[in-house]
């Protein structure tokens, strides 16, 4: 059995370009050549698993896009009912004084009408675009958070993102901000 075990290393040492002399130390380590093969797979597993891991880290990332949501805080003192309008898509929102709603951003069509209507007053607005550096970000789960607020003049401010409502004064805006009535 010793004259087979001797072949079996030096026929493992030559594949692998080792020294006759090595023969010695596996001798004295007892390290058969079916050893080598067992790590050398268990290190191929092992990169195999890296580059599956990589490539599923690297589609979770690409695949998740950021959504944004948007708060709309009612400081007009009266309740409000926000209509979204665009072609065939129509949403209407009851607010309660101080009070807010959150919208999803794909719940909005681009190029919304807003309409605010109340007892005493009904005003249009074109919503825009808002800047991402006036957003709170989000990351699990991933999202932008911009705060709208309506006063009572019929404007529609973007409260910075560290603030609470309602927030006064209204300082930096992005562009297109603060927004104007339609009417």
């Amino acid at each position: 059995m010793d004259l087979s075990y001797n072949k079996a290393i030096m026929k493992g040492r030559k594949k692998l370009g080792c020294a006759p002399s090595s023969l010695i130390l596996a001798k004295l380590f007892r390290a058969p050549y079916g050893g080598v093969i067992r790590f050398s797979r268990m290190v191929m597993n092992l990169k195999y698993f890296q580059i599956t891991l990589l490539f599923f880290i690297t589609l979770f990332l690409v695949a998740c896009s950021v959504a944004s949501k948007f708060e709309i805080y009612n400081n007009t003192g009266v309740e409000i009912t926000l209509t979204l309008n665009k072609g065939d898509y129509s949403a209407s929102y009851n607010i309660k004084p101080a009070g807010y709603i959150t919208l999803d951003y794909w719940d909005l069509p681009n190029g919304v009408k807003a309409t605010v209507n109340s007892n005493n007053f009904s005003w249009e607005f074109l919503p825009k675009y808002v800047d991402h550096s006036f957003a709170k970000r989000s990351m699990i789960p991933s999202y932008n958070l911009f705060k709208l607020q309506i006063d009572l003049n019929g404007t529609v401010y973007v409260v910075a993102p560290e603030s609470d409502f309602p927030a006064q004064p209204h300082a930096e805006q992005p562009k297109f901000y603060p927004l104007q009535t339609q009417n």
